[in-house]
This record gives C-alpha cells, structure tokens and sequence, in this order.
C-alpha cells in the first residue's frame, strides 16, 4: 500500500528478520486477486489477494496484514483472505495488526527476531524516520512536478531518493538524508512555471486508493503533468498514528476532523468516511481549486461520504471530480476525465483569485 514497504523493509531490515516484498502490482496480480476474491468485494482487496500470492511464490512463509475496527469491511480483511488462501491450497501464517493486538504482534516479531522490546523499539523509531522522509520526498515532487517545466527529471529525483531511502541502514545516513533532500530538488530543478497557471486540489477518499499509486492509476503524477499541486488528506503517517491511537494531539486528529465534518455528518461512518467531509472544509478553507474524491467501487464508508459531498461542495463553493474504481476502470477514459476536469477548473477561476493566492505566496515549506 504506496510506501508501506518502505517502512516494513526497513523494520524488517533492522530486526534482521528475512523478508519478501511483493512484486508491482500488474495485470497478473489483478488477475489473480480478481479470481480468488468475492465479487462485490472492493478493490484493494482483490489487490491484496494477488500481492500476497505472488509473495508467497517467492518464498514469504508468514504474512502481515493491517486491520481495523468500526463499520468498515477493512477489519474483517484479514481473517477473511487467510480463508480464501488457505482454501485455494496456500499455507502461511496471517498476522494481523490493529489496535487490539499491537503488543501481542510486537511480542511475536520480538520473539522471531531474538531482540528485546528496547530493540525492537528502537527498530520503529528508525523505520518511522524513513516514512517521515519518504513522505517529505512525495510532498517536494507534488511540489516541484506542478511548478517545473521538466516534469520526468522530478520523476528521476524522487525514485533517486527513493531508492536510497531502501538502502539507508544507519542514523547517520537518514540526517544526512533529510539535511540534503530538499538539495536534491533545489540543485537540479527550477520553479520556471508562471504560479497563475498552477492550480491546488486537493485528493480525497479512501486510504488505500489516496495511498497506491498503481491502484489510482498513478492520478498525483498525472495531474503534476497538469501543473496541479496536489495534496492529499492523509499519508501513512497520519494513518499509524491514528491505528495506535497516538494522533489524539494532532491538528488531524480524528476527534478534530469530527469536529469539523460536524455539520453534515455525526456518526462513524468506519473508513476515511468522516475525514472526507472534513478535509472537503479544510481543503475549501485553504483556498484550493478544487477537489479530487476517489473510491473503490462498493466502498461503504465512502459511498455514504459521496451522498454527502455534493452539499460540502455547493455550501463551499468547490468543485468535486468523483472517480469509482474497479478491475474495469478505463485508463483512457480515466485520463479523459481529468484533463477535461482541470481544464474546467482553470477556466472557470475568477483571475482576483488567482492574484490574492500569489501574493500570499502559495510556496512549498
């Protein structure tokens, strides 16, 4: 799920336990997700299926899967695609981490590894570096993609980086890291593109679609191709945190975006549904161009979420693309959308507008 392997492969790396990360996701992996799973059942856990079959052809023996509580179908994932593996022949072993078994899951990884709970503890603080600094590495491309007139050099950079984050095993190296990333960016590219012409959306919907890139069909580099800066309303950080429930301070917070989505809606939806209403008010409040709502197709919380939406937006004054995700989506028809999505946009922003957020100096930090 997006960079999740990076965060695993270097827990993993630093516990010294042996691990397999599944290959990109392709047709193959849809082909057989789309075969073993139910047919209502949303995409990214057909995806799943195929990726931890794949995994387990090149030798993984124990696989570890997120899981959730509330309304969402998410926390019966797990169990559900270990019967499903276990009945098409496939033998492993199903952890599953949420919040009710954190600490049994860190014990039983401790206890595999041979380390005590100080190490493995430190082994979390590294590989929660290494997140903080993929995540700034993916926020200085949208950047620099939607502002550069040379978009495949920051598609270079940001695999550049990318791939030494995979590589990075030590403390020195990440703050050698994180002192020089912005560099990396700032040596080789140049903000040549007119700010007028660079517009804001703002990505909403469910974390997995918002998070994999294969899965959305790659919409934050296609829309930087667009001179779009992108934003998303969460990243896996924000995600970890609110799984252990460490977020409770954070201006993101659940309980603030809660707060915020108020007015249109009271109850737990499950999912990312309530921080959808929230973040269409944040993104509206920041002044953005428009917005982006992706879902998987059967997707429940969101689906609640998108009856509500078209109230936020005409209360906001917003424009909303909705995309619904499926083994059949279009790629063509997809990119069709957008485009004529953001060129509707562009046209149609009021020319003060565009001036007042230049002067305000809508800069990356």
């Amino acid at each position: 799920m997006g960079n999740l392997h990076v965060i695993l492969t270097a827990l993993f790396k630093k516990m010294g336990i042996d691990y397999v990360i599944p290959p990109p996701v392709t047709a193959r992996t849809y082909e057989i997700g789309f075969k073993l799973s139910p047919e209502q059942v949303c995409l990214p856990f057909k995806i799943c299926i195929g990726s931890f079959v794949e995994a387990i052809e090149k030798g993984a023996k124990t696989i570890v899967m997120a899981g959730g509580n509330g309304p969402c179908r998410f926390g019966f994932y797990g169990m559900l695609q270990e019967k499903i593996l276990n009945d098409a022949g496939y033998r492993f072993k199903m952890l599953v981490l949420d919040q009710d078994n954190i600490s049994k899951v860190l014990n039983e990884l401790s206890s595999v590894a041979g380390l005590n709970k100080l190490s493995v503890a430190s082994a979390f603080v590294f590989a929660w570096k290494i997140l903080r600094l993929s995540e700034e590495n993916e926020k200085l491309s949208h950047y620099y993609r939607a502002h550069c007139s040379d978009k495949r050099a920051v598609d270079r950079i940001e695999s550049q980086v990318e791939s030494l984050l995979l590589k990075t095993t030590t403390a020195e190296q990440i703050g050698k890291l994180k002192r020089e990333l912005k560099y990396y960016y700032s040596s080789e590219l140049k903000a040549d593109i007119d700010p007028r012409e660079v517009m804001r959306i703002g990505i909403l919907g469910e974390i997995y679609m918002m998070l994999d890139s294969e899965a959305n069909m790659n919409i934050n580099r296609r829309l930087g191709y667009l001179n779009v800066w992108v934003d998303k309303t969460v990243y896996l950080s924000s995600w970890l945190l609110k799984l252990t429930s460490l977020d409770y301070f954070s201006k993101t917070s659940y309980a603030a975006q809660k707060k915020t989505a108020r007015p249109y809606i009271t109850s737990d939806i499950g999912g990312k549904g309530v921080q959808t209403i929230a973040s269409a008010i944040d993104y509206s409040r920041g002044g953005f161009d428009g917005l982006i709502h992706i879902t998987p197709f059967s997707c429940m919380p969101e689906l609640v979420a998108t009856t509500i939406l078209p109230k936020v937006c005409s209360d906001r004054n917003i424009a909303c693309l909705y995309l619904t995700y499926d083994g059949h989506t279009s790629e063509a028809a997809f990119v069709t959308r957008l485009e004529a999505y953001v060129d509707m946009i562009r046209m149609g922003r009021p020319r003060a507008a565009v001036e007042t957020r230049v002067k305000k100096g809508f800069i990356y930090a």
